[in-house]
């Protein structure tokens, strides 16, 4: 089994409630860095970042993706993206109309192919690029 992790600069959170909506994600579980072991000891977390995603958990799709938030800002690449196998072409409708708001990038007009009943590509407000097809 593979599962996607997925990192952000101190916006898992917001992430993780937005594809929980878009997805109609379950079994959401986050930890958050304020709550770790030794916070008060050898390894203090600053107080900006306490509510930051040390380990958050959700199940979008039937795949369970990992995400939290870390220092680093990381570049988005269109080397690599998510694919969302969707059951009908008005639900790659929705979550593209969804993925779409709020800075969302258009990669490739949703439209049917020959090869789907349904197709788009979106890179999302958080730069995740999301593919969406019903067979």
């Amino acid at each position: 089994m593979i599962e996607p992790y997925i990192m952000f600069n101190g916006r898992a959170s917001e992430a993780i409630d937005f594809y929980e909506k878009v997805f109609h994600g379950t079994n959401k579980r986050i930890m958050r860095w304020g709550d770790a072991p030794g916070n008060a000891g050898d390894y203090p977390v600053d107080a900006m970042k306490k509510d930051w995603v040390l380990h958050g958990e959700i199940e979008l799709c039937g795949t369970n993706f990992s995400i939290s938030d870390c220092d680093q800002v990381f570049q988005t690449t269109h080397f690599m993206s998510l694919m969302a196998r969707l059951d009908t072409p008005e639900e790659v409708r929705r979550v593209y109309d969804e993925l779409c708001v709020d800075g969302g990038q258009v990669m490739m007009e949703i439209e049917p192919t020959f090869y789907a009943k349904m197709y788009a590509w979106v890179q999302d407000k958080f730069g995740v690029s999301w593919q969406l097809i019903c067979d």
